[in-house]
C-alpha cells in the first residue's frame, strides 16, 4: 500500500509532462526508439528526467493496445506490474482515473508503428491544409437546389442580424429562426428545406463562410464507403460463383463460395448481408463483363454496347428497304392444308419515313412471300408517287436468315460466295447484309414493336410469350373457351382477310406521329411527302420506274402444275383461259396471295401463255330457277363452248377436205416436241397447216360453164395433173 501511494505521488509531480510533439528528423525518432527492448525506464526515473517528462507521448490504453495488438485488461495487468512508464489523470465523465503511458517505454516495434502512421497522417494533414489554401470551397460542376436554398436563407440570416448591436445577436437570430420556421419569412426556402434549428443553422453559417461564402461549400458532405472487409482471395472464390453462366441468384453465389470457402480451409467472419452488399457493387462496378459471363454477347451487344447514330437526311424514301421476317402470334386458316397456324410476315420497311411499303404472309419464311414483299413495295412506291409504274430501291437491308440468302432471291446460297446473278442484280438493287443477330441495323424491329397493337386486335391471338397467354389457353379455363367459341365458331381468319385487316391498319399507322427518333412528332405520311418532293427533282428518278408487266413476270410467286380439263387447278380452285384448250402439258403459273382471282401461266422455258381467271360458277338449275343474270350467265358460258367446238371442228374438216390426213400425225409429233411454240409470223403449226390448205383452195381455178360433157372431162383431168405436180413439188 505504501508502494502505491508513492507511485501515485510520484505521478502527480510530473505536472504538464502530456505535451505532443512530433519529431522533424530521422534523428529525433532514432533518439525516441534509442531504448532497446528490455530497457524500461521506470516511473520514478521518468519522473526525475525532466527533459523527458517535457516532450514525452502520453498514450491512451484504446491506443496502445492498436499498437500492442493486445486487450486493454492485459494493458491494465502489465502497468500494475509496472511494465510501462504510466502517469494517471482525472477521467472525463465518470469517476476515478485513467491510466496513460509513455510511448518510450513500449517496445520498439510498436514505436516504429505509432510513428509510421503519425507521419503518414501529418503528410495527408500538410496535403489538405495546401489544398484548402487553393480553393474555398471544392467547385462542383451542378449545384443542388438545397444548397441554393441554404446559401439564400444564409445571406438573408446574416444581412438580418448585422443590423443589430453586440449582446443582441442571438436574440436576433433566434426572432429570425421564428418567423421562418413560422413560413413567415422565405416560405419558398422553407418548402425545400424544412423547419431549422438554431444549432443546425449555425453549423451551415460557420460551413459558408469557411466555404467562401458561396452554394457550393453547402451541399451535403457524405462520407465514401468504407473499405471492404473481403479479402482478395475471399472475393475471387465469390466472383467465379456470380460469373457462372447457370445464372445463380446473387444469395445462391454466396451460399456456394463459402461452401468452397470451408473445404479449402479459408477463414471468413463476414456476414451474408456484407458478402451480398459486396456482390452487389462489384457488378455494378463491372457490369459489361458480369452481363458477357452470364448471358452472352448479344445481350451485351443488345443492352450495354454504344450503337451507331444514322443520319437520315442523307437518304429519301425508296433509296433503301429494310426486309425482315416476324412469326405472326396469332392464327390463321392455311390455304394449303385448311388448318389454323401460325404464319410468317414478311416486311419491306422504307428506311426514311419508317412506313411498311409492303408485305407477304406466308406459312414458312421462304423466297416466294419475300418475292411478293418486295415487289407489293416497289408498286406501292410507285403509286405513293403518283405514278402508273413501280419504283425500284436503290439498296435493300436483309437479314442473315437462310430464306433471304436463297439462290432464286440473291443469286448466291452464301453471301461470301459468288454464283448466278439474283433477283436483285436484275432489278439493280444493291444488297447490304445486316449482321447476324444484331436487331439494331435494321430499323424495321421498332416496327414489329408497334405491330403488337395489331395482333391483339385479332380474335384468335396467342400472346407473345407464355406469360401473356389470353385465359382461354390456360388450364381448366372453361368459361374462356366457351365464349371464345360463341365468338368465332371456333374459325380463324381466312388469309384474305387478314390481308384487308392489316392493309387497313397500315393505312392507320401511316399516319401517326413518331414517338421519338429523328423524325419525332411527324407521321410516316408526312415525311414520304416531304421527301418525295426532293426524290423527283434527283436525276435518275425516270431510271428508277418499271412497268408493272415486267414487274409481275420478275417477282411473283412459282408453283409448277399441270393443264387439265376445266384449266389450272390451283387451291381447290379452276382457273381459266381459251389458250389453254386442249392442253395437257406441265405448266409453271405464278400467283398473289392478295390477288387470287387470277394467275399468270407459263412455259416451263419461261415464255407467257396466258393470264387464267376464275371463271364464274352457274346456277344447277338457272333455266328454271335462276334470275336473268344466271340465265345469262349460262348462256355466255354455252355459248363459249359451242363456239370452241366449232371451231375444231372447222379446222377438223379444212385438213381433211384438203388431203393433208397423213400429214396430221407427222404435225402432232412436231407439235407436241415444240409444245405450242409461237412462229415469227404469229402462227402456230396448225394454223400454218389449215392457211396453207386455204391457199391450195384459192389457187384452184373456178370450175367454167360447159357445153359438152367431153369438155367437163377434160378440164378434171388437167386440174389433177396441176394438183399431182404441186404434191410431187411440196415433197421434194
Amino acid at each position: 500500500m505504501k508502494s502505491q501511494r508513492r507511485r501515485q505521488k510520484e505521478t502527480e509531480k510530473l505536472g504538464t509532462g502530456n505535451e505532443e510533439l512530433v519529431p522533424n528528423s530521422e534523428l529525433g525518432i532514432r533518439n525516441f526508439l534509442g531504448t532497446s527492448k528490455g530497457q524500461v525506464p521506470n516511473s520514478l526515473n521518468s519522473n526525475k528526467n525532466n527533459k523527458l517528462s517535457c516532450s514525452e507521448i502520453w498514450l491512451e490504453i484504446a491506443e496502445i493496445r492498436n499498437l500492442l495488438g493486445i486487450t486493454e485488461r492485459a494493458i491494465r495487468k502489465n502497468c500494475k506490474a509496472g511494465k510501462y512508464v504510466i502517469k494517471t489523470v482525472p477521467s472525463r465523465g465518470r469517476k476515478g482515473e485513467k491510466y496513460l503511458i509513455a510511448l518510450s517505454s513500449l517496445p520498439v516495434e510498436a514505436q516504429a508503428r505509432y510513428w509510421e502512421v503519425k507521419i503518414k497522417d501529418e503528410r495527408l494533414k500538410i496535403k489538405d491544409e495546401k489544398d484548402s489554401s487553393l480553393r474555398c470551397a471544392p467547385f462542383r460542376m451542378t449545384v443542388s437546389a438545397k444548397a441554393l436554398a441554404r446559401h439564400d436563407l444564409l445571406s438573408a440570416y446574416a444581412k438580418y442580424c448585422a443590423g443589430f448591436g453586440r449582446g443582441k445577436i442571438k436574440q436576433a437570430k433566434e426572432t429570425f429562426l421564428k418567423l421562418y420556421n413560422e413560413k413567415r419569412y422565405f416560405d419558398q426556402v422553407y418548402n425545400i428545406l424544412g423547419p431549422v434549428s438554431y444549432a443546425t443553422i449555425e453549423r451551415w453559417r460557420k460551413q459558408w463562410e469557411a466555404g467562401g461564402k458561396i452554394p457550393d461549400a453547402l451541399e451535403d458532405r457524405y462520407k465514401s464507403p468504407s473499405q471492404s472487409s473481403i479479402s482478395a482471395e475471399q472475393s475471387a472464390i465469390l466472383i467465379s460463383h456470380i460469373l457462372s453462366p447457370n445464372k445463380p441468384p446473387l444469395k445462391e453465389a454466396i451460399r456456394l463460395a463459402k461452401e468452397e470457402m470451408r473445404l479449402k480451409g479459408i477463414a471468413f467472419a463476414q456476414s451474408d448481408i456484407t458478402f451480398y452488399r459486396y456482390g452487389r457493387k462489384w457488378i455494378a462496378e463491372n457490369l459489361p463483363i458480369y452481363t458477357f459471363t452470364r448471358y452472352g454477347g448479344k445481350k451485351l451487344n443488345d443492352e450495354l454496347a454504344p450503337f451507331v447514330m444514322r443520319d437520315y437526311s442523307k437518304i429519301e424514301v425508296g433509296d433503301i428497304f429494310v426486309a425482315d421476317g416476324h412469326v405472326l402470334n396469332f392464327e390463321i386458316i392455311n390455304p394449303f392444308t385448311g388448318k389454323t397456324k401460325r404464319m410468317q410476315l414478311i416486311v419491306f420497311y422504307d428506311m426514311k419515313c419508317g412506313l411498311p411499303m409492303g408485305f407477304e404472309i406466308m406459312p414458312t419464311e421462304n423466297t416466294m412471300a419475300i418475292s411478293g414483299a418486295l415487289r407489293r413495295s416497289i408498286l406501292l412506291m410507285g403509286k405513293l408517287l403518283g405514278e402508273d409504274k413501280g419504283f425500284i430501291p436503290r439498296a435493300v437491308y436483309i437479314d442473315n436468315g437462310r430464306a433471304f440468302r436463297g439462290q432464286y432471291f440473291t443469286g448466291v446460297h452464301d453471301f461470301e460466295q459468288t454464283g448466278l446473278k439474283g433477283l436483285y442484280e436484275r432489278l439493280g438493287i444493291k444488297t447490304i447484309i445486316a449482321k447476324a443477330y444484331h436487331g439494331q441495323s435494321k430499323t424495321v424491329e421498332r416496327f414489329f414493336g408497334a405491330f403488337g397493337e395489331f395482333e391483339r386486335r385479332l380474335t384468335t391471338y396467342i400472346g407473345n410469350n407464355i406469360e401473356n397467354k389470353p385465359a382461354r389457353l390456360l388450364r381448366n379455363e372453361k368459361a374462356h373457351v366457351n365464349a371464345y367459341k360463341a365468338l368465332t365458331g371456333g374459325q380463324a381468319p381466312e388469309l384474305a382477310a387478314v390481308y384487308h385487316y392489316l392493309y387497313e391498319w397500315i393505312l392507320e399507322y401511316a399516319q401517326r406521329p413518331h414517338q421519338d427518333g429523328y423524325f419525332k412528332g411527324y407521321s410516316p405520311l408526312q415525311v414520304f411527302e416531304e421527301s418525295a418532293k426532293k426524290l423527283k427533282a434527283l436525276p435518275d428518278y425516270e431510271s428508277r420506274l418499271i412497268d408493272f408487266e415486267k414487274l409481275h413476270f420478275l417477282m411473283m410467286e412459282e408453283r409448277r402444275t399441270t393443264i387439265q380439263r376445266n384449266g389450272i387447278r390451283f387451291n381447290n380452285r379452276f382457273y381459266w383461259n381459251e389458250a389453254l384448250y386442249g392442253r395437257r402439258e406441265a405448266v409453271v403459273i405464278k400467283y398473289d396471295w392478295m390477288y387470287p382471282e387470277k394467275i399468270l401461266v407459263f412455259e416451263p422455258t419461261g415464255e407467257f401463255i396466258c393470264e387464267a381467271t376464275l371463271p364464274e360458277r352457274v346456277h344447277p338449275a338457272a333455266a328454271i330457277l335462276g334470275t336473268e343474270a344466271d340465265k345469262a350467265l349460262l348462256r355466255r358460258q354455252l355459248e363459249a363452248q359451242a363456239r370452241l367446238k366449232k371451231e375444231t371442228a372447222q379446222v377438223g374438216e379444212v385438213l381433211l377436205n384438203a388431203g393433208v390426213g397423213d400429214k396430221i400425225k407427222d404435225e402432232r409429233l412436231k407439235i407436241k416436241d415444240e409444245r405450242g411454240k409461237i412462229k415469227e409470223d404469229g402462227q402456230t403449226v396448225i394454223g400454218q397447216l389449215v392457211a396453207a390448205a386455204e391457199k391450195e383452195k384459192e389457187a384452184e381455178p373456178e370450175e367454167p360453164i360447159f357445153v359438152w360433157e367431153f369438155e367437163r372431162k377434160a378440164w378434171e383431168e388437167e386440174r389433177l395433173k396441176m394438183k399431182d405436180e404441186r404434191l410431187k413439188t411440196k415433197k421434194k
